[in-house]
């Protein structure tokens, strides 16, 4: 069995969850092509060698032994090769936020499945305290009908009642350890690790106005930041594209050396070069990569147009959704308050005889009813925060 509070869970999915450990190699994958982009604007050394024979005759063989040392610098492309290097610096800052968004987003995982465990756990209680109260009652009902005071009929009533309480008992039990598997799911940890949670579900007075909330959405939440470096990834690539109508210049310092005997290493041959070379005509290949280049950045602008107002509904959404929690679970506490009474109350009159069976059974369903409300208003009220946070793009402390 393994006892843990909330910042616990957090930590042990922050450490272990595969999300986190995705998008660090997606960022490492970045970080060197940013790399190879950078190295394509320096310069290249290759080197090479040759052996050749040729045959005047079937007597006379010419052996030939060549070498080449070579250093190639590109000196003008057009802006191409910046242009990608642009690129690749925007790629690699937005898989870097993407580290930090994993973050948030296995905060969240592990909050909900946390809470999950908890509402769960709390829907077995009741569901428990329901299932004692019908057996209290039962027993109740049958004393009361030995002695010829209440109906057989009252007695079976009680009876199917307290079957229908243990058959939800059980489905509240298996839903339970289905909530234990999906959190040891997101901790990184074997499903049938026993989970003890530590911390209760409570309200917390949320201090942000909705407006407020939005607000600090549409600035800090990471997909924003990420859509914006995509934007500019694009306009590089835009860049790129167009310097296909350019020419590019190319340096290229050398030497060469040939002999006949093996390696080939006299007559050596110094050499420079400057090639300028400028396509003229590509049979509209490069404007069409041109438009390409264009229509990406128009989607890509259309998208963050989209992700903004999708952030701003969805902040809105999770923030009435909180406000409406909050005054349940007021509403919900007194509710509980006031059938606990009530039913205390029909037991007494029932036992009295006074009362009626359907009245305690009706008391009954209204006090599960009410710990249902409640409960579901704490877990509504708790997700709809955590919601947000992951929204508005609040710091993952590891």
């Amino acid at each position: 069995p393994l006892e843990l509070t909330l910042d616990e869970a957090v930590s042990l999915a922050l450490k272990n969850n595969t999300i986190v450990k995705q998008a660090e190699i997606d960022k490492k994958q970045y970080d060197w092509d940013l790399k190879a982009k950078l190295g394509n604007k320096g310069p290249k050394l290759a080197y090479s060698h040759q052996d050749s024979w040729s045959y005047l005759n079937k007597d006379n063989r010419i052996d030939s032994y060549s070498n080449s040392l070579a250093m190639d610098l590109t000196l003008y492309s057009g802006g191409k090769l910046e242009a990608q290097i642009e690129q690749a610096r925007f790629n690699q800052k937005k898989y870097t936020l993407g580290v930090v968004k994993s973050h948030q987003q296995v905060k969240y995982d592990a909050t909900k499945a946390y809470y999950d465990v908890l509402d769960k756990h709390n829907t077995m209680t009741y569901r428990q305290e329901s299932v004692e109260r019908y057996k209290t009652h039962l027993k109740n009902t049958t004393a009361q009908y030995e002695v010829g005071v209440v109906a057989k009929s009252d007695v079976l009533a009680t009876q199917v009642l307290l079957a229908d309480a243990e058959q939800a008992l059980i489905t509240a039990q298996n839903y339970y350890n289905n909530s234990q598997a999906t959190l040891n799911n997101v901790l990184g940890l074997p499903h049938i690790t026993e989970i003890t949670v530590r911390d209760n579900l409570t309200y917390t007075k949320y201090n942000l106005q909705m407006n407020d909330s939005i607000s600090r959405a549409l600035q800090n939440n990471l997909n924003i930041a990420q859509s914006d470096l995509d934007m500019k990834s694009a306009q590089q690539g835009f860049k790129a594209a167009k310097a296909g109508y350019l020419p590019q210049v190319t340096l290229r310092i050398g030497n060469s050396w040939k002999d006949t005997d093996f390696p080939g290493a006299s007559d050596s041959n110094l050499q420079a070069a400057l090639t300028t070379n400028w396509t003229i005509f590509d049979s509209h290949v490069t404007k069409s990569q041109v438009k390409i280049a264009e229509a990406d950045m128009e989607r890509k602008q259309e998208k963050d147009r989209e992700l903004k107002d999708t952030i701003t509904l969805k902040t809105r959404e999770y923030f009435l959704n909180m406000e409406a929690a909050e005054k349940n679970i007021a509403t919900s506490q007194v509710a509980v308050e006031r059938a606990e009474e009530d039913y205390k109350i029909y037991e007494v009159r029932y036992a009295a005889g006074v009362g009626t069976n359907y009245d305690v059974m009706k008391a009954h369903e209204d006090l599960t009813k009410a710990k249902m409300n409640y409960y579901a208003a704490l877990y509504n009220y708790n997700i709809s925060k955590a919601q947000l946070d992951l929204y508005m793009g609040e710091p993952v402390s590891k």
